[in-house]
């Protein structure tokens, strides 16, 4: 078929190099060290977007409630 090597297979000459880096011109000086996340979270944010959730949570139902009362009392002065 054509000349193209299998995919996987790297470049040409990219044997003695790592193989996840295969790029002819791969220079390991300027490679970028891995960084691990930060995966602990302190307790007091855990608390406060506990509460700020809580919050919403409550002025949500709150303004559902309001808004079904009124339809209601709408309705109702409009059919008596």
């Amino acid at each position: 078929m054509y000349g193209w090597p299998d995919e996987g297979s790297g470049y040409p000459g990219s044997e003695a190099k790592s193989p996840d880096y295969n790029h002819p011109n791969y220079d390991p000086r300027y490679e970028v060290p891995r960084v691990e996340a930060a995966t602990v979270s302190s307790a007091s944010d855990d608390n406060g977007a506990e509460t700020m959730q809580t919050g919403a949570s409550a002025l949500g139902g709150a303004g559902i409630a309001l808004g079904a009362v009124w339809i209601y009392r709408r309705r109702q002065a409009m059919n008596g």
